[in-house]
């Protein structure tokens, strides 16, 4: 078996689904971390499908295949490495990127976390108090003089 990398998409084949839990046959992209993926008997992955689908924030688009793709990250599936099938290719760095946004998106993993826009607030709130403490040093400075001259 070749070796197994965060990023690789394989053909999964066999595997039982029931309801809209998505069936294996079909290529998958490889999530898992690549240390589990030298050491495990199995790796996480998410199903591609060329069906339409809703736009959601955990669907994301593939265009490393021959075939336009939906990543469906809100079903992350773990699979044995013997179900593994043929490597069909690699995503990009970009498709990578929105694959884990869309990840944690499904999984939850920003609650509690500040979000970019709130990390973009503290930043600009960040610049206001210095500032503010530069200006009052400033102040503090003419104030220091201005005493040390009424106090001769």
């Amino acid at each position: 078996m070749q070796q197994i990398r965060r990023g690789d998409i394989f053909y999964v084949g066999g595997g039982y689904a029931t309801g809209s839990e998505q069936h294996a046959g079909r290529p998958a992209i490889v999530v898992s971390n690549d240390k589990n993926n030298e050491h495990s008997s199995t790796v996480e992955m998410v199903y591609l499908t060329t069906r339409p689908k809703r736009d959601m924030p955990t669907h994301v688009q593939i265009s490393s295949l021959s075939r336009a793709s939906i990543a469906i990250c809100e079903q992350i599936t773990t699979v044995a490495i013997e179900r593994i099938g043929n490597y069909h290719g690699r995503v990009t760095p970009e498709e990578m990127a929105a694959l884990e946004k869309a990840m944690r998106v499904s999984l939850d993993l920003n609650a509690g976390c500040p979000s970019a826009d709130n990390a973009q607030l503290v930043a600009d709130l960040m610049t206001q108090v210095t500032e503010a403490e530069a200006r009052c040093a400033v102040l503090q400075q003419m104030y220091d003089s201005l005493l040390s001259r009424v106090v001769r």
